[in-house]
Order: C-alpha cells, then structure tokens, then sequence
C-alpha cells in the first residue's frame, strides 16, 4: 500500500506540473514525414517559357523557380553597384569596356559606359534537373542558341524576339567610333558566328545588315569533372544593357538557362510554346530549386505543381540558414478575370501567398487589420504607368506623306499604313492633347480607382526612375489652362459656341456645348473592360466635357464590342489597336536601372525609324521628332550626369510641349501572406524568392486567467495537489 502511494503521489504531482506546460508550449508542426506545401495563385493566360521566345505572363511564377542565370539581383539594386549582385551560376565576372571615344553623330560627343566583352567564372558541382552537369559547353549553347533562333538562322526559328536581339547597323552607324564600329555588316545579311541567314540580300530581308547583340560566345576554360569553366561573351551592341540583360539582371530575365541535354537534339535551332509536354520532353529543365510537374490550365483538374529538387547546389547552405522549407508548390489557377475569387480564397485560408498589383488587387483594409496574415508594401510603385496615349500623327512627316500621296516602295500601301494596310492619319491637335491633360481630375481618378493607393506621375519616367526631376511641370487639373489651350487650338468652333476668356469658368456653358449639337471635338477612343480601365473611360468622357468635346458612339460595323470604340487605324498584329486615344499601361521600368536604355525601348518615346517604316508596335503615340530621338541615342552612349540633361531636355519637351500621353499614376503594390509561413520578401528584386520561405506555424496564445501569471498558476496547482494528496493518505490511515 505505501510502495502505491508514493507512486500515486509522484505521478499526481508530475502531471501538476508538467499538464500546463505542455498547453503552453505546444504549437502545430508538420510531422517529419509531411510534406510541407505552399499554395499560390495564376491566372490562366500562362504563355511561352522559352529564354529564346517567351511571353512575359504568369508563367513567370514557374519560370523564375525551375530556371537560373549567371546572377540576380538584390532588392533596390540602383544597376551599378555590382557588389548587390548576388552570385548564381557564375561565382564572378570581369567586364572589360569599350574605350571612351568621340563619335561621328551630327553634334559629335564622346560615347562612355559601353561594355565591351564580360567573362564569367562558372559554378561547379551544379547539376540539371536531368542530372546533367553545368559547364562552359552548356553556357555557349545556351547563348548561341538565343541567336540562331531569333535570327532565323537554320530556317526553324522563332523571331518574336528579334528586335531585342538583333539591331540595324544603320541605326548605330553616327555614333561609331574608332574602336566600335561595325562597319563590315555594311550591305550584308546578318548572321552569327559564321551562321548566315536564308533569304534575299534585299532590303526587305529583315536581316539586311542586322547584327546580332553578341559577336560570339567563346569558351576560355571548358571546366572539369565537377563541371564550372570561364566563358567569354563579346559584344557588337555599345550598351551596357545586355550585359545585364544576358545574366539574369535585367527584370525581364529573357536569357534563363536550359539544360543542354535534354533540349540539344531537337531544339538548339527552334522554340518550345507552351507549358505541356512537347513531344514527350518535359518543359522547364533547369538548375533552379524546383521541378516542374504539370501546369494545367482548366478544368477540375486545373492547377500546377513543382516539387522540391533535393539536388539543388544551393540546399545545404539554405537549409543550415532555415530557409528552403517547402516540399512542394501548388498552383491554384484562376481565370484572368478571377480577381475576386482568388481574395476569397486567399482571405479564408485556401491560398497561402497572394500580391497585390492593380488589376489583382487585395483588399487593404483587409489584409492590413486581419491577424492571420502579413502585409509587406513595396517601396515603389509597379514599373508601368497608368496613362492614355494620344495620337499625335499630324505633328509629323507621315500626315505630310499621306496628304502627298505617297507609298511605300516595298508594300504599296499609302504611307501612314501599316504592312496590312491599315490606314489611319488623323491625330489629336497638339493643344487639345495639352487641355485634355490639364482637364483630367488625377486625385479623383486614383481614390476611385484605387482607393488613393497610387503614386501620381511625377514624371514621364516615373516613380521607379532616379533620373525623375520633379522641378519639370507635370500636367495637373486645371481647367483654366485647359480651356484656354481649347481657345487657341479651335478658334472657330469655340466662337461659334460663344465659348471666349470671358466665360472661361463657366462650367455649365462649357459642358452644355458638349451635350449639344455641335461639340468642339468628337473622339474616338477604346477601352478595356477591367474595372480600373472603366474608371478612367468615367474621368475622360467628364474631361472632354469639361473641354466642350464629346466622344463617338459605337460604330455599328467596326467588328468590336459594344464597350470599345476605336477610329480605322488597326494593329500591325491585327490583336491590339493603336487608337486616337488608347488607355494603356506604359512601360516605364527601362530608365529604373541608372545606367542603361535598350534601343527596342527608344522606339516607345518618339523614335524615328525610317522614312517608309510605320512601326506601331513601340511609338504608340506616333511621335517622331528628332531631337528627342537624338537624345535617347545620347543618352544609350552616354553615362554619368549628361544623362540627367538629356532625360531633362526630354522631360520639358514632352511634359510642357508635346503632352503625347496623360501621365495619370502608379499605383502602390504588395504582397501578404498567411501568417503561419516567413518569407523573405526583400530578398530578391524581381520574383517571389521560393527559397527563401519556411513554415513557421502559428503559436495559439492560451487565455490567459485574469490576474494570474503562469508562476502563480504552477504554485497554486503544487499546494492544491499536494493538499489533495495528503486527504488522501490520511484517508487511508483512518482506515
């Protein structure tokens, strides 16, 4: 009976003390055999994964976790320290420059800051997702083949992508120097390490004395048996750019590494579209931190998968840091429209990661206040800009031409006209362009579209540029100035509306001879039907009013939905539309990186490019003038503070003069995710950092008893068992 009382008694007393212990510490972790998953969202358009040919879209999601380059970069890299590089596939990298020498453009300067050839030292004891090595072989191929495929070398490519990688010699020719010049690509078809390609040596080959960026790929040391080696890229192209554009340091990524083995046989010359099987090779072998499963886009069975690879050459060390804790990451797809479904999904625990740009907003006020999930805001604005590009046609040599009646040698079409012939000539007057940007209410537009929650434009350039000066004017609502431009630009139609400086704030005047009968301007215009796009469409139809000015109805055999309204000038692609006036997100991320500019880029600001060429793809406004393309090539050969003057000489032309677009906002982006998960957000500048994540789980706070701590609590349970125990054995004494 004792040997069981002092039993009874050491298990009651250890149960006391060790039960609130246990209640306290306990919080929910995976068992060791559990895999840990991570659930984020894509919308359905997911496109093309090829370096060589890709789509920019939410692929991206899958592109940037299976596939690596030479370096990424560290968040808020101002694109000259290379010290904020953070080492991929190559552990260093020497660059070599091109001398600083006078050109032979018209108003000679000297060209500065040009890369000459950069040499990589590659990683060993890196493998493919196939079990293939890295080394220098694999490099070369993967840089040739970019330029066998978009030069259309063999006949097999793809040349979506040509213009970022190939470049008209003429373009560059005034800015040559004595030791860049290019010269011998003079009345050749282009090619690429000895590779020529197919076609007519005429001016409608589109290779006609094109070069590619890159002169060649040279292996220095082919590497071992751990793989590595040192390879050499030499430069025709002056910009820095591609420098950081072929090594993962440009946001666009374009020139992620593929595995040489799984891919040589039957793509080394043509493409890959799509992220199925393709002839049973799987996509998206690479070096990076995930395997790519499946993506299927709809259906019950929609969704994507990438799992873990536990061969990763970058494991050991992530893992000794606490990172790289997800097994496996599930895609859950939403359409391109599911904005709504996917917050809910998000908001009630179905997603675990979610961002928030505009188009696939969150709700802040939600996900600021709700405990279960963490808000991390961007230090800048999403690198597009919300604005509406207009028309400017009638300020350059095409409306000339039109009225003319000239043609293009090459297609016959009247010029302006597209290679299908679609014609279009009339612009917006350049004061009207000017009264409808200082009529546009920005404050109004962005706290009803956004809730406040964007940044207005500062500048043509943006918010992301360092080169913004905000002592240059921006167009602001002021519908003084606005009408007073109308005054001027349509003295005939404004008297015959008895519109004068007299009653230039008379509102209701102003806006009953735009509901009347003969409005000062009808426009044609096109919008989308995303929420914040019909916002916009709201404030210019009150805009234009506020001008005396209207808007055309529908056209009733223009082919487009009801909600669109564009004039005849269409597309080169037949998909989108240029258009009097178009809405559109305007690229503005080319001038974030302090020290290069692409020349695809130039053509978005006023590039002239050639007397019989209509490129709608880029001048979207179709303003051509020569100084401002005089000084975007200055600015491509030049570094240092002349930058700042020439963006400064752009930036009064455009924003006091020209007024080619409304510049309206950027709107403020994030991220959130559920609380039980530590995600090191700041780690990498262009992509969600999948390894850089870990469950966490989330520690339940017991209720605590008011007025007890939990050292009073353990005390009081040690006498109350204690007294208990002795009621006990005097019990049984007793009896």
């Amino acid at each position: 009976m004792k040997k069981y009382l002092k039993t009874l008694v050491l298990f009651v007393l250890l149960s006391g003390v060790v039960s609130p212990l246990i209640l306290v510490s306990a919080i929910p972790v995976p068992s060791q055999d559990e895999k840990i998953h991570f659930r984020y969202s894509v919308a359905t358009t997911v496109l093309d994964w090829d370096p060589a040919s890709f789509n920019p879209s939410t692929g991206d999601a899958y592109r940037y976790a299976c596939l690596e380059n030479m370096v990424t970069m560290a968040a808020g890299w101002d694109g000259i320290d290379l010290d904020m590089l953070i080492p991929m596939l190559a552990t260093s990298w020497d660059i070599e420059p091109w001398p600083s020498e006078m050109n032979q453009a018209p108003v000679p300067f000297t060209n500065s800051g040009g890369v000459k050839a950069i040499n990589w030292t590659l990683r060993e004891n890196v493998t493919f997702h196939d079990g293939s090595i890295w080394n220098a072989s694999v490099a070369k191929w993967n840089y040739d083949r970019i330029f066998i495929i978009t030069g259309d070398l063999t006949g097999r490519g793809d040349t979506q992508m040509r213009d970022d990688y190939w470049i008209n010699i003429n373009e560059l020719e005034p800015f040559f120097t004595p030791s860049w010049n290019l010269s011998w690509a003079k009345g050749q078809v282009g090619g690429y390490d000895g590779m020529i390609a197919p076609g007519p040596s005429n001016s409608s080959n589109a290779l006609w004395e094109h070069v590619p960026i890159v002169n060649n790929t040279q292996i220095l040391d082919p590497g071992g048996p751990n793989g590595g080696g040192e390879i050499r890229i030499e430069f025709n192209d002056w910009s820095t750019f591609w420098v950081y554009d072929l090594s993962h340091m440009n946001p666009g990524a374009y020139n992620l590494i593929i595995s040489m083995e799984t891919y040589k046989a039957d793509y080394t010359d043509q493409s890959f579209h799509g992220y199925d099987a393709i002839a049973g090779v799987r996509p998206l072998v690479g070096t990076g931190p995930y395997i790519f499963s499946h993506h299927t886009p709809t259906g019950p069975a929609s969704g994507g998968l990438l799992a873990k690879n536990p061969d990763y050459w970058n494991r050991t060390a992530l893992e000794a840091d606490g990172w790289f804790d997800v097994d496996v990451i599930d895609f859950v797809v939403f359409p391109d429209d599911g904005r709504d479904a996917r917050n809910t999904a998000f908001y009630t625990g179905n997603l675990d990661y979610a961002i928030d740009v505009a188009g696939w907003e969150l709700n802040y006020a939600t996900v600021t206040t709700d405990p279960d999930l963490v808000y991390v805001e961007n230090d800048v604005g999403y690198p597009y800009m919300r604005c509406i590009t207009m028309n400017c046609i009638n300020e350059t040599y095409w409306k000339y031409a039109y009225d003319q009646g000239w043609t293009d040698p090459v297609t016959g079409y009247p010029i302006p006209t597209d290679y299908l012939g679609n014609s279009g000539v009339d612009g917006i007057p350049r004061l009207f362009r000017k009264a409808i940007s200082y009529a546009f209410d920005y404050d109004g537009f962005i706290l009803t579209a956004y809730e406040g929650r964007a940044y207005r434009a500062n500048s043509f350039l943006g918010a992301n540029s360092s080169y913004a000066n905000e002592a240059i004017p921006m167009p602001y609502l002021n519908l003084t100035i606005a009408r007073e431009a109308m005054l001027a630009q349509f003295p005939t139609e404004t008297a015959a509306n008895g519109l004068n400086l007299g009653n230039i704030d008379n509102d209701a005047l102003w806006q009953s001879v735009a509901a009347g009968g003969t409005p000062i301007f009808k426009l044609n215009f096109y919008w989308d039907i995303a929420p914040d796009h019909l916002v916009q469409k709201d404030y210019l139809v009150t805009a234009l009013a506020n001008l005396g000015c209207s808007y055309y109805e529908d056209h009733p055999d223009d082919g487009l939905p009801s909600n669109q309204f564009t004039n005849t000038f269409q597309s080169y692609a037949g998909g989108a539309y240029p258009y009097f006036i178009y809405q559109a997100s305007i690229g503005v991320d080319w001038t974030h990186y302090d020290n290069y500019i692409v020349h695809p880029f130039l053509y978005a600001y006023h590039r002239n490019i050639g007397d019989y060429s209509f490129d709608m793809g880029w001048n979207a406004a179709h303003m051509y003038l020569d100084n401002v393309t005089f000084w975007l090539e200055e600015f491509y050969y030049s570094n240092g503070t002349h930058q700042q003057e020439i963006m400064d000489n752009i930036a009064v032309t455009l924003q006091t003069y020209e007024y080619p677009w409304v510049w309206i906002c950027e709107t403020m982006t994030g991220a959130a995710w559920r609380e039980e998960w530590d995600i090191n957000y700041a780690f990498y500048a262009s992509a969600l950092p999948y390894t850089r994540i870990r469950y966490v789980g989330k520690e339940k706070d017991l209720a605590p008893i008011p007025g007890y701590t939990i050292g009073i609590f353990l005390s009081i349970s040690l006498v109350t068992m204690l007294g208990t125990i002795y009621a006990v054995m005097r019990k049984k004494k007793l009896a």
